[in-house]
């Protein structure tokens, strides 16, 4: 009798486990089981939440170039490509509108070389400027003589300058890269169509070096804050 207590006692432990062990398995092996498992996992996968580009996600791409008195700022092509412009914080600014803006920050920058010139070449009155020409006159006539003379009255008079010539001068020399860059936007204003003026500005040098559109040559474009972004309260 104690024997049998004994092997009743030792055996019952791993009789039941053996029994745990075939129920899991009967249940692992049960098709609708699997169902329902998989039915379960997939339930509580989490799903990724797309939330719009803000202000601070792109801060780290954008630059800044200055086109006179606006600042226009810069971001990378690609940052844009694949969201929705209502929910961005910036919009691309178009040729159209680099172009005016530019022409202007031209202009004001001519006119302050030309005023840096004046500083530095004064202009007589005419009248000083008419005495020193006739005093150089009778120089040549006091040393010089018949063809000698004609030769090189002739050579004088042709290079005579007057100080507003010669001021003029100065500044068109000065200014040639200014009136070089604004010939160049005038004729794309002029021959752009409304489509092709209304892309976007690819441009990442200063309005006085500006060559043409950089479309292919840089990954960077002007863009400016995005009025409806604020105004319709989205993600800031």
């Amino acid at each position: 009798m104690k024997l049998f207590t004994f092997l009743l006692l030792f055996a019952f432990p791993f009789f039941s486990f053996a029994q745990d062990v075939a129920d899991n398995t009967s249940l692992t092996n049960n098709p609708a089981t699997k169902v329902n498992a998989t039915h379960t996992n997939a339930n509580t996968t989490a799903t990724p939440t797309v939330r719009p580009m803000t202000a601070k996600d792109l801060e780290s791409q954008v630059g800044h170039l200055a086109v006179g008195r606006l600042h226009f700022m810069t971001l990378d092509i690609c940052a844009t490509e694949d969201n929705d412009s209502r929910q961005m914080p910036y919009v691309p600014v178009t040729r159209k509108e680099y172009l005016l803006a530019a022409k202007v920050e031209l202009t004001v920058a001519k006119a302050a070389i030309a005023a840096a010139v004046k500083t530095k070449a004064p202009v007589r009155p005419a009248a000083v400027q008419e005495a020193e020409k006739k005093a150089m006159i009778e120089q040549l006539k006091a040393v010089y003589t018949g063809v000698a003379l004609e030769i090189r009255m002739r050579q004088y008079l042709k290079n005579y300058r007057t100080d507003e010539q010669y001021l003029q001068d100065h500044i068109d020399f000065e200014t040639e890269g200014v009136d070089s860059a604004m010939h160049l936007m005038n004729d794309l204003l002029a021959q752009m169509s409304p489509t092709e003026l209304g892309k976007p500005a690819i441009v990442s040098v200063p309005a006085i070096d500006f060559n043409g559109f950089e479309d292919g040559h840089t990954d960077r474009m002007l863009v400016r804050m995005n009025p409806a972004y604020s105004k319709d309260g989205l993600t800031k």
